[in-house]
């Protein structure tokens, strides 16, 4: 299950959603997900996608219209913070842009990311898709070591290494 919790600037949770359909497996699977807490109790936009259809579950849309705290010291992909809970899989490229809303119940906003089941180029970057760089952005380009998957890409900082990085032995783009 893919799960994504957002939290206010007051700590509450503001918004969560999980995938229902999905289940782990081999494969590559591509996961967009966008939202909008600027709205409501049940009227925030938002939206999560697993290989370009739709697969969302609401689990916390209780909490009024906010912004989503953005504003934590320490920031980590693939696991968390202290270096717990590690992925065990892989990860082709990991794009994070605040207040770059993109409505992905629609098609052509979608995409800007995935093209016939496969992703898409999103520049050196990340600017493509909307014409702004991205805050975070992780990519492995053809020629790279795996530790240049640490490299952001977007404006943000780098990030460090807790354990080891490998190249997978397939690429979404097969």
């Amino acid at each position: 299950m893919i799960v994504i919790t957002l939290w206010d600037t007051g700590v509450s949770n503001l918004l969560a959603m999980n995938t229902s359909a999905f289940t782990a497996g081999a494969s590559w699977l591509h996961v967009l997900a966008s939202w909008n807490t600027n709205f409501t109790v049940g009227n925030k936009l938002h939206h999560l996608y697993v290989n370009n259809v739709s697969d969302k579950v609401v689990s916390v849309d209780s909490a009024g219209a906010g912004g989503t705290r953005v504003d934590a010291t320490n920031w980590a992909t693939g696991a968390r913070t202290d270096g717990t809970l590690k992925l065990d899989g892989c990860a082709a490229e990991i794009y994070f842009a605040i207040d770059q809303f993109l409505d992905f119940s629609d098609a052509a906003n979608r995409a800007k990311f995935i093209l016939n089941g496969k992703p898409v180029d999103l520049g050196a970057g990340g600017s493509l898709p909307t014409g702004t760089a991205p805050i975070v952005y992780f990519s492995v380009r053809p020629g790279d070591a795996a530790t240049a998957f640490a490299t952001n890409r977007g404006t943000g900082g780098n990030f460090s290494i807790t354990g080891s990085l490998d190249l997978a032995s397939t690429s979404p783009s097969d």
